[in-house]
């Protein structure tokens, strides 16, 4: 028997702890990450990758160009000066991020590509013994092109090398700042070269030996512009710095020998 008189019946009491409860949750976007933590950095990680790589070197580059040209007319050399150095720490910036984004998300862990706790004195002292050995290397491979290119029409090895490449800074402040934008350029160089590339090559490949011999082209190919001398000698640095970065397992010490090189061209210039 209808006891409702044809009227709907009411609906059951919740009670206050359920009805508290709806009123708490937060909105569901649809998205995963909307109530995972991890999710949300990763997420984050990508978007910082994506505009160091599409954004961040134009925008430095128009950002630069409308503060010496559209404001303070053409730069003078310190500001040049000022320019390349910026310009390099931004660059590697850009390099580093979307590299660690894709170590983050390879599964596999930062170790396997060279990225220990740093060791500050034993890193010092291994990549001052490292950059010693690449100085070395650095003058019997020029004294063997020197040889090599003994015939009067080839010339000597320094005809084979780009003039002037860089020119000392002056004064404590562009010291410091050619300093920070070398050690930013160290840490970009060889997190690529050494830090990714030789791992991912020697898992693609099942062969340490190629991975160093690959890595080491690749660095030399992208100095050319030093002249053919010098980039044939950066290859056997890559060479040097490989078999170290594989019998070891350590980026820092790299880093070390590789910012005190790029520092020696500038107080020798």
């Amino acid at each position: 028997m209808d006891t409702t008189n044809g009227r709907e019946p009411a609906p059951a009491d919740t009670g206050p702890t359920e009805a508290a409860s709806h009123r708490s949750a937060p909105p569901d976007d649809g998205s995963p990450a909307a109530h995972d933590p991890d999710r949300r950095r990763t997420i984050w990680f990508e978007i910082a990758a994506v505009v160091c790589v599409g954004v961040v070197m134009d925008l430095f580059t128009a950002a630069w160009a409308l503060g010496w040209t559209g404001w303070a007319g053409e730069p003078d050399d310190g500001a040049d000066d000022a320019y390349t150095t910026t310009w390099l720490i931004t660059r590697s910036v850009a390099v580093v991020v979307p590299v660690l984004y894709i170590i983050r998300v390879s599964g596999e862990r930062p170790e396997h590509f060279g990225l220990v706790r740093p060791r500050p004195w034993s890193d010092l002292g291994v990549g001052l013994v490292l950059f010693v050995i690449s100085i070395v290397g650095w003058t019997a491979a020029v004294g063997a092109l020197d040889w090599a290119l003994a015939d009067p029409g080839v010339g000597s090895a320094d005809d084979w090398t780009s003039p002037d490449v860089v020119s000392g800074p002056v004064g404590p402040l562009a010291w410091g700042l050619v300093l920070i934008g070398l050690v930013a350029n160290s840490v970009a160089e060889e997190l690529v070269m050494r830090g990714y590339l030789i791992p991912r090559l020697r898992d693609a490949t099942g062969s340490a030996p190629l991975a160093i011999v690959v890595s080491a082209l690749l660095f030399g190919a992208y100095h050319m512009h030093y002249g053919l001398a010098d980039a044939s000698v950066i290859v056997l640095g890559g060479l040097i710095f490989g078999l170290y970065f594989v019998a070891f397992g350590r980026l820092w010490p790299l880093v070390v020998a590789h910012t005190v090189w790029n520092l020696s061209t500038y107080a020798w210039a």
